[in-house]
């Protein structure tokens, strides 16, 4: 009786560490993505300010004015109306830095971007941000985007707002994009589908008909 009251004690002992394990590996995994989420868009932000500090005052403020209205855009209408995308070119420690900001107009408070918000804000705008940056360097850039898995940590009941913008987007600015993706919400307002399979090793390639059709 009392080696199986040992062992029932030493089983839920046992259960209670495996539990917190892997709930220490769920919380490392997710922090892990966000940190790789982190580094892309600080990338994004650091190319944003070389870009910048080659442009001439005027044309700054212009060129800023113009890439945050187009985040912006992406921000109402994926997330929040009350949305603003703020950028200022400053100098920190003696380097130029891009702040980036988002405005709440509701509240009358600013956020810092990288440590404010989660993983889908920060895709949503570090894909806008890329897609702004190719809409106005000089001189102009292939009209060919291709997004591996961009904006994976957007919301399921966001995506579609966000692919109908893309789609906009790429009529309003004369981009093409290539969207890989796992997402089937995504692929709605895609004008074409195409899935990728493999088999023994052979990858295959087949256009998908939308589901309307």
């Amino acid at each position: 009786m009392n080696l199986n009251q040992q062992f029932e004690t030493i089983k839920q002992q046992f259960n209670q560490k495996l539990g917190r394990l892997n709930a220490l590996k769920e919380r490392h995994l997710a922090c892990n993505e966000k940190v790789a989420q982190l580094i892309v868009t600080e990338d994004q932000t650091a190319k944003a300010s070389l870009f910048l500090q080659s442009l001439s005052e005027s044309s700054r403020i212009q060129i800023l004015e113009k890439i945050s209205g187009i985040v912006t855009d992406a921000l109402q209408t994926v997330k929040d109306k009350n949305l603003v995308f703020q950028m200022n070119l400053c100098v920190k420690a003696n380097q130029p830095t891009l702040d980036m900001t988002i405005l709440d107009k509701l509240s009358g408070q600013s956020y810092d971007v990288i440590n404010s918000f989660g993983g889908g804000i920060c895709d949503i705008i570090s894909l806008s941000l890329r897609i702004a940056l190719l809409a106005k360097w000089q001189p102009s850039l292939s009209r060919i985007v291709i997004l591996d898995e961009a904006c994976k940590h957007v919301a399921q009941k966001d995506q579609e707002l966000l692919s109908e913008f893309v789609s906009k987007l790429s009529v309003a600015l004369g981009v093409q994009f290539i969207w890989i993706s796992h997402s089937e919400v995504l692929e709605k307002s895609a004008s074409k589908i195409f899935r990728v399979t493999k088999e023994n090793g052979i990858s295959k390639v087949e256009e998908k008909q939308h589901e309307m059709e």
